[in-house]
């Protein structure tokens, strides 16, 4: 019996299998187990440990990284500390507005001692630091009014220009059928009617081109077609009459560039028959 069981000593719940056995010579009663049982117990207990040690791990690593965001977060306090510093030190004047504030108490104590401001315990750093405040603000709405005064003609002019552009672009837009798409008068007329900062914008000249379009459609000056073709001469009424021949500035040109003579183009002008094949210099 002794060679089939061992002895157990564990606090974990019991295995399935377990058996009381009564041992004669201690007279007590022991708890045994067959041992077909301990592999298996055993790999419950390897199971339970693994499961331990993961737990473990986890919290180890969730502690690991609060203690970098802890870290993390002390860096930017100290990085951020001088600024709340001074900002405590800003807040502790009563009654003073951030352009006082912004003064030294150098500044305000030089001023003070210039322009002879005291109190009862020496120079009146707060009415000096006032004083400060408003000159300069002073100064900086003077700036801003002359830089504006001096930038204002400059804005105007380019303002001006890109609508300028802008209502040429609009003159210009051509429909399906090669018609202008709204009348040059009512055009011309809308743009007159909007300030130039406003049809320098891309978007607010679209727009005025669309209502004058609207206005057009509705003062019934839908403009015509250009012609398809180039118009063909004909024999003038009473039978054919020689055609008088002057030569143009570009047909001046194309003679000149091509080394024609002028008698020769002249000659050659006056044969052209609309239709017909031609050829200069014959």
């Amino acid at each position: 019996m002794a060679d089939d069981v061992v002895e157990t000593q564990t606090e974990d719940p019991e295995p399935e299998g377990v058996v009381e056995v009564d041992v004669a010579a201690a007279g007590v009663k022991q708890k045994m187990v067959p041992v077909s049982v301990l592999p298996a117990e055993r790999r419950r207990i390897r199971e339970v440990e693994v499961a331990k040690r993961q737990v473990i791990e986890q919290k180890l690593q969730q502690a690991e990284q609060e203690n970098t965001r802890l870290k993390q977060v002390e860096a930017d306090l100290q990085a951020v500390r001088p600024h709340i510093e001074q900002l405590q030190r800003t807040q502790q004047r009563a009654g003073e507005t951030p352009e006082m504030a912004a003064i030294s108490d150098e500044e305000a104590k030089a001023f003070a001692l210039e322009m002879e401001l005291y109190t009862a315990t020496g120079p009146d750093v707060t009415r000096a630091r006032r004083i400060i405040a408003k000159n300069q603000k002073q100064i900086r709405e003077a700036a801003t009014a002359a830089a504006r005064e001096a930038v204002a003609p400059l804005a105007q002019s380019a303002a001006y220009n890109q609508s300028a552009a802008f209502l040429s672009w609009a003159l210009n837009q051509r429909g399906p059928d090669g018609a202008a798409l709204a009348d040059p008068d009512i055009l011309r007329e809308v743009w007159a009617n909007t300030p130039s900062h406003l049809t320098q914008d891309p978007v607010v000249a679209r727009d005025r081109l669309e209502v004058a379009i609207g206005k057009t459609l509705l003062a019934g000056k839908k403009p015509a077609a250009p012609p398809q073709r180039e118009p063909m001469f004909t024999e003038s009424p009473g039978g054919y009459r020689e055609r008088v021949y002057e030569m143009t500035p570009m047909e001046r040109t194309i003679q000149q560039n091509h080394g024609i003579s002028e008698k020769d183009w002249t000659e050659t002008a006056k044969r052209y028959v609309p239709g017909r094949t031609n050829r200069l210099g014959e």
